[in-house]
């Protein structure tokens, strides 16, 4: 049978049939904004489910939401402003009774995780870590073939270990985390503070290739920062791979390559233990669809 994978972002959602096999057989996008209620929203996207339902036999419903959750509750407890009217509806009971289908909800970044585990190019690795560089970070986590989620589904906040105790500002609260320093907006900073203008990673990740100074310098101390917390990942988890998606990972070789280098020249965490591969996510665009889905498949 198929499954129903729904990947909310903060201005899109897109609702997905997924195969077993972790094909997209149809799909649609809609758009979403912080004027328009939850439940509103909820019933335009029970309306697609139920148009689906007419076309395809569907064995339920799975949701990957940005933020933190209470699963024992069903309910988004934080994310972005824009999807504030969605937090503290029971997203799990409300799609049942719209859609007469069983729904699972978790974090968008486990369910990606969970997309490349299953059908993505390391499918056959026991053991892998997934970090989203995008305006934030995120990440999930997959030991022994099982997605990690932590106490209520509210662990593997990977964006939000500490780096430095001393750093910076998180919008977390909290002081020093990797997201502060490796996610797209924290690149795009320290880039305007080199060049005294604003350029985004693209650019920045351009220049670089060119050889610029500058860029190097950014790039090469974006590196570092991200090199690090992976190789706390590496030492925390031993990961037969570690997987990187989002905007910055665009740069891929760019950014694989010297990544790959700085974790072998630091012997991935400590002397002795086993390598660990950098690469870039494979599914891409559906990766959250097809992750939402997985929950049910």
């Amino acid at each position: 049978m198929n499954a129903i994978g729904i990947d909310v972002g903060g201005t899109n959602v897109k609702i997905g049939v997924v195969s077993k096999q972790g094909k997209v057989l149809k799909k649609e996008v809609i758009k979403v904004n912080s004027k328009e209620p939850g439940l509103s929203a909820l019933k335009r996207i029970a309306k697609i489910i139920n148009r689906f339902k007419k076309e395809y036999s569907l064995k339920g419903i799975g949701m990957g939401m940005p933020g933190i959750l209470d699963l024992s509750k069903g309910e988004l407890l934080y994310s972005s402003t824009t999807l504030n009217s969605w937090r503290h509806i029971n997203l799990i009971d409300t799609l049942t009774k719209l859609t007469n289908l069983k729904v699972k909800i978790s974090n968008d970044a486990n369910v990606a995780t969970l997309a490349e585990s299953r059908f993505g190019k390391y499918k056959k690795a026991n053991s892998l870590i997934l970090l989203t560089l995008g305006t934030g970070v995120g990440g999930g986590i997959i030991v022994d073939k099982h997605l990690i989620e932590g106490n209520n589904g509210q662990g593997a906040e990977l964006g939000h270990m500490s780096i430095n105790h001393e750093g910076r500002k998180c919008g977390c609260g909290r002081v020093g985390c990797l997201e502060a320093y490796v996610s797209a907006v924290a690149l795009e900073k320290d880039a305007y503070k080199a060049f005294k203008k604003k350029i985004d990673a693209k650019t920045v990740f351009s220049l670089y290739k060119k050889g610029n100074s500058t860029a190097k310098k950014v790039i090469n101390d974006y590196i570092a920062y991200l090199g690090e917390g992976l190789l706390n990942y590496c030492i925390i988890f031993r990961p037969e791979v570690i997987l990187l998606s989002g905007g910055v990972a665009n740069a891929g070789n760019l950014l694989i390559k010297p990544l790959n280098g700085y974790l072998k020249k630091h012997q991935y965490g400590i002397k002795g233990t086993a390598k660990v591969i950098v690469d870039i996510a494979s599914l891409k665009y559906d990766s959250g669809i097809i992750g939402a889905a997985s929950l049910i498949l």
